[in-house]
């Protein structure tokens, strides 16, 4: 049904693809602003992953691009926060600082 609202549990990716959502960087996942963060922008977490991704997983943050430094994004409909793009746009994975 187009335009209706998924819920991330039902989001079943196939192949390589993976769902990531668009985080504005001052905020936690919650929603919780976080002012000193703010200004650097937007990161996107990963959603769901499809059976043919390898390297990333439920949780870890990215960066997409790719060669031309344009990735592709396939918005879900209704959800203007989630996208679909293939692992291959994944450029970077953001590895959480452990002290």
């Amino acid at each position: 049904m187009l335009g209706a609202r998924f819920k991330e549990s039902t989001l079943k990716p196939r192949h390589d693809i993976v769902i990531i959502r668009k985080v504005a960087r001052g905020k936690s996942i919650g929603g919780v602003e976080l002012p000193e963060i703010s200004k650097e922008g937007v990161r996107f977490i990963v959603v769901a992953v499809g059976p043919e991704v390898n390297d990333l997983k439920p949780g870890d943050e990215v960066v997409p691009g790719g060669p031309t430094a344009k990735a592709e994004f396939y918005p879900i409909p209704g959800c203007p926060d989630l996208s679909a793009i293939k692992e291959e746009y994944c450029m970077l994975l953001v590895e959480k600082e452990t002290n």
